[in-house]
């Protein structure tokens, strides 16, 4: 689909104030200085076509930030933020979009990590068709936007900047199932969905003709056991879909962190001080040190069967047998922990934290655990001793001799007086490091949470499973569901072939677009087992064109993705070299509308080919009325 945009109107979001004005012209190239507004413009527009009404409430994002706040910060009280889009499409027919925010912004809860210190009262949108005609509002508005242009699947590419650049590189590199998966999404064609949603439709018209026959209690009894199953299931499937995102997130933060904190111990390995490159010596002497004694402490943990006095075996074993009785948890851990747990207010005796909705369930879950068959195994086999040579006090000397070493390298090393600059780098680290892990932390946790939440969609499924096979007339109707299952069979693998297919007409698109770019000996290569790759001469390899080269290899990808034609792009060629002429001729022939939201730095050699100089539109923050 083709659509033009007319303008774009931002006030109030993040303290912004302009309007984008694209006029008649083919091609629009404005001026902004660094934070005039550029990422939040491509975020907002990225949130707004995404996100429905229902739905919008802390999504927004920028740049790293996921949420991020989305009001301005320096305004006291109740605030309205407005952005208005207006574009037309190959129709004629014109379209003004209006969002609308009203809340307040709390800096004392800045560092909340659900809403970054906004308190949102409302989101309103409204779409305007043709002045005159009625107004679309509320959900109605983003399902409409969708249907006829599908900007939501297309907005992280047709609003394209330097982070999703970014992390289409390290997707084509080391994500290679994640771009694949990106591909599948935009690949989803709508005839087969709709014909697996009518045999969906049509397996429950057979459930429920089937209860007809049944007992009327047996009937109510099964239907409702049926449903309530149902609902659960699909409630859980959209708690994993949930849990996906987050682990997306979360892996996205955790390799960032890792490329900055590799930058930063670079750089202070690098450094010309001999203190500084002293510091660091020492403080990998420390990692080696913790490793060493953390090794011979396990060590001992693993062959505590071998040197543990006989006399503490019975005690062992006392407290095995006592969780075998149990089946569950030892007392007081179970009963009384969960209990406490539960009082009101409900709050974690282990951290101290309130128990949300869902947290109280999962505590309530616990006391309905069951030990599995390996835990019972372990718990009724008897703790043997073992004749050994294994020297403890031999292994607690090297121990203590170590952590003497440690404690003399961190005397040391806390000595070593550095210069403020220097300093910096080492706490700038530092900082770096704790939020790594603190969103590993959350990463794990996650993962976590997936898992039992995968087993637990098993147990459901084979309960739907099983309450469908109790009944008789259920069973009559089995040959059919078979074959409706047989026929999700035959669509699904009809849509692999179609993503197959899909996945190398892309390639051979991005492979001709490389070519015109960066010359002839370059080619481009996508393939779900190596991902995006650039060639040069036939021989390729993620290092191929280097930075320069896989930046335009995302551009080209963003191309091949998204489903509308103008591309609204953020920044764009800080980090192209000499190519910048080439794929400026390129996104001008490949798009009907190229609007280019750029740094004073970035025009030369590139902005010319999208509008002569003396219609570039510098755009300034204006004051707040």
């Amino acid at each position: 689909m083709s659509i033009r945009f007319l303008s774009i109107t931002v006030s109030g979001y993040r303290g912004r104030h302009f309007k984008l004005d694209m006029g008649d012209e083919e091609h629009s190239v404005f001026v902004m200085d660094g934070n005039t507004g550029k990422t939040t413009t491509i975020e907002l527009l990225r949130w707004c076509f995404r996100f429905k009404e229902s739905d919008a409430k802390y999504k927004f994002r920028h740049m790293w930030a996921d949420p991020a706040h989305i009001l301005d910060f320096e305004v006291e009280g109740k605030q309205k933020c407005l952005i208005e889009i207006q574009f037309k499409d190959d129709k004629g027919n014109h379209y003004k979009f209006i969002r609308e925010t009203i809340g307040e912004h709390d800096r004392t809860r800045s560092g909340d990590k659900k809403t970054r210190g906004d308190i949102i009262f409302s989101i309103r949108d409204t779409l305007e068709i043709n002045r005159g005609k009625p107004v679309l509002q509320g959900d109605k508005v983003n399902e409409f936007l969708n249907a006829q242009f599908r900007l939501g699947v297309s907005a992280d590419y047709f609003c394209f900047d330097g982070e999703k650049a970014r992390e289409m590189i390290r997707m084509a590199t080391s994500e290679v199932q994640r771009l694949i998966d990106l591909i599948r999404q935009r690949t989803t064609h709508s005839l087969v969905q709709l014909y697996l949603r009518r045999l969906d439709d049509l397996r429950d018209n057979l459930l429920t003709q089937s209860s007809v026959t049944l007992t009327d209690r047996v009937q109510r009894s099964l239907k409702k056991k049926l449903e309530s199953k149902k609902f659960e299931l699909a409630s859980h499937n959209d708690e994993i879909d949930r849990l996906n995102d987050g682990i997306f997130v979360y892996e996205q933060e955790v390799d960032k962190l890792d490329d900055e904190i590799r930058n930063l111990t670079e750089k202070i390995r690098s450094a010309e001080s001999d203190t500084i490159r002293r510091k660091a010596v020492l403080e990998h002497e420390l990692i080696i040190s913790k490793k060493q004694i953390e090794q011979m402490r396990g060590e001992v943990y693993k062959n505590c069967r071998i040197w543990m006095e006989p006399q503490n075996h019975h005690l062992v074993m006392q407290i095995k047998e006592l969780v075998r009785e149990r089946g569950r948890f030892p007392d007081p851990y179970h009963t009384d922990l969960i209990t406490e747990c539960l009082k009101d207010p409900p709050i974690c005796q282990i951290c101290g934290r309130p128990l949300d909705s869902k947290s109280i369930e999962r505590v309530k879950k616990l006391g309905m655990q069951i030990a599995p068959h390996e835990v019972q195994t372990f718990l009724t086999s008897e703790v043997v001793s073992e004749d050994s040579n294994y020297d403890v006090v031999e292994i607690r000397r090297k121990i203590q001799s170590e952590v003497q070493k440690l404690k003399r390298i961190e005397n040391e090393y806390q000595r070593i007086s550095l210069s403020k600059e220097d300093e910096d780098l080492f706490e700038e680290r530092a900082e770096k490091a704790r939020q790594r892990e603190e969103f590993n932390g959350k990463l794990i946790e996650s993962r976590s949470y997936l898992k039992d939440a995968l087993d637990y969609k098993a147990i459901l499924e084979h309960e739907v499973e099983q309450i469908i096979q109790k009944s008789d007339a259920f069973k009559k109707n089995k040959p059919l569901l078979d074959e409706i299952e047989r026929l999700e069979i035959a669509l699904n693998e009809a849509h692999d072939r179609m993503r197959a297919r899909t996945i190398e007409v892309i390639g051979e698109v991005i492979s001709r677009a490389a070519s015109s770019i960066l010359g002839k000996e370059f080619t481009a290569k996508l393939s779900e087992k190596d991902g995006l790759m650039l060639g040069e001469k036939g021989f390729y390899s993620a290092e191929i064109g280097g930075y320069s080269g896989r930046l335009i290899l995302s551009y080209l990808f963003a191309e091949a993705m998204s489903q509308v034609s103008p591309i609204i792009i953020d920044t764009p060629v800080g980090n192209v070299g000499t190519h910048r002429p080439a794929l400026a001729e390129h996104l001008a022939n490949n798009h009907s509308q190229v609007i280019l939201l750029c740094l004073p730095t970035e025009l030369g050699g590139f902005a010319e080919k999208f509008a002569k100089p003396a219609k570039f539109k510098t755009i300034k923050n204006q004051p707040r009325e």
